[in-house]
């Protein structure tokens, strides 16, 4: 009996090792694709088409175990963020499969074949595009005039005072009465969304734009919108001093003042962009949150639409090519569901909750017979 319990051990006894040792050996495979890439450099790529490229630093990290074994790790670091040419921020992967970008770059992707944002169609494409209709039902002298292909998403509503949406787009081809434009207290647009806005609308705004400098940090002032013909205006704001530097503060007291001067000039919907916002400055997260109270406390405070009052006004959040647009729009939505009830719960505030992905899933499976 017991041998043949002995015997029964010395079978069962080597599986559990072969499994783990097999298991380790699948583990240690992946890492060393994941880490060395396939042997090929990833590269970091400005997305504007600036052909700014810059390849990853290999670094080559050897050590020895108790055991006497030797391990060498080879790990790719980038030393810059944002394109030294046009100041946005740098992209290492497909935005649409998620897939590291590696060197030689190409125009369109190697693992899903769709050309990237850099891409001479896709430039071309974005310098000759018409202008863009946000809303579901873009309306003219109270007739409708057409449906958006792709249009905003809604995030918040205060009734009969305006709403809150986001979109993906460039922010100078938004169909908004007026657009808010990045500048600093000298009123120079040099700045990444001051500078879309003056390639649609040309060099003479960027002088009109300068008429009575300085300005006061967190000013707000208003110039015609040059050739950006669907527009009424730009909304000129001195978010940043002459060397760039942005404080949350200021940048909150501008977007406070942007949406003043907007009502000031009748208008019923303005453009916004990420202003402020880069890893140098003001991190993403922590400017949506503040946008979102600004917003919403402007939303809140302002004289309703009824009678002679100011008309609502809708205000445009736009997304230039983000790296993942969906993961955005729940970044942003829990910034304004944070500050609906920072606010006090206005019984009046609406606030549009889009469930996260893995909640889809859940309901997509409860769906099923």
């Amino acid at each position: 009996m017991r041998r043949k319990f002995r015997r029964l051990l010395s079978r069962l006894r080597p599986r559990p090792i072969l499994l783990f040792r097999r298991w380790r050996w699948r583990r240690a495979e992946l890492r060393r694709v994941a880490r060395l890439a396939g042997y090929r450099t990833p590269v970091q790529v400005c997305p504007r088409g600036c052909e700014f490229r810059e390849l990853a630093r290999r670094e080559l990290l050897a050590k020895t175990r108790l055991t006497g074994k030797a391990i060498v790790h080879a790990s790719f670091t980038f030393e810059t963020t944002n394109c030294p040419i046009c100041g946005a921020g740098l992209t290492r992967r497909c935005g649409r499969c998620g897939h590291e970008i590696f060197a030689p770059v190409v125009e369109r992707c190697q693992f899903c074949g769709l050309p990237q944002p850099w891409a001479i169609e896709r430039r071309a494409g974005a310098e000759r595009a018409d202008l863009r209709a946000w809303s579901r039902e873009a309306k003219e002298s109270g007739e409708s005039k057409g449906h958006a292909n792709d249009p905003a998403l809604p995030l918040y509503e205060f009734e009969k005072r305006g709403s809150l949406w986001i979109i993906e787009g460039d922010v100078a081809h938004l169909e908004v009465d007026a657009v808010v434009s990045n500048d600093d207290i000298d009123g120079r647009m040099w700045s990444q969304v001051a500078r879309a806005i003056k390639n649609g609308a040309g060099e003479g705004v960027e002088r009109l734009a300068q008429e009575g400098k300085p300005f006061p940090l967190g000013h707000a002032w208003w110039t015609t919108a040059g050739g950006l013909q669907q527009m009424k205006g730009i909304i000129h704001v001195a978010s940043m001093s002459r060397r760039g530097k942005a404080d949350l503060k200021v940048v909150r007291q501008s977007l406070a003042a942007a949406l003043r001067l907007a009502t000031e000039q009748g208008c019923h919907s303005v453009g916004v962009a990420a202003i402020g916002s880069s890893p140098t400055t003001i991190e993403p997260t922590v400017w949506y949150r503040m946008f979102a109270e600004v917003v919403v406390e402007y939303l809140s405070g302002r004289e309703s639409s009824e009678g002679d009052g100011p008309p609502e006004l809708a205000i445009v959040l736009a997304l230039f090519e983000p790296a993942d647009f969906q993961a955005e729009v729940e970044r942003v939505g829990k910034a304004v569901r944070h500050a609906w009830r920072w606010a006090g719960r206005p019984p009046k505030g609406r606030v549009e909750w889009t469930p996260p992905p893995y909640w889809r899933r859940v309901a997509r499976w409860l769906r099923r017979p």
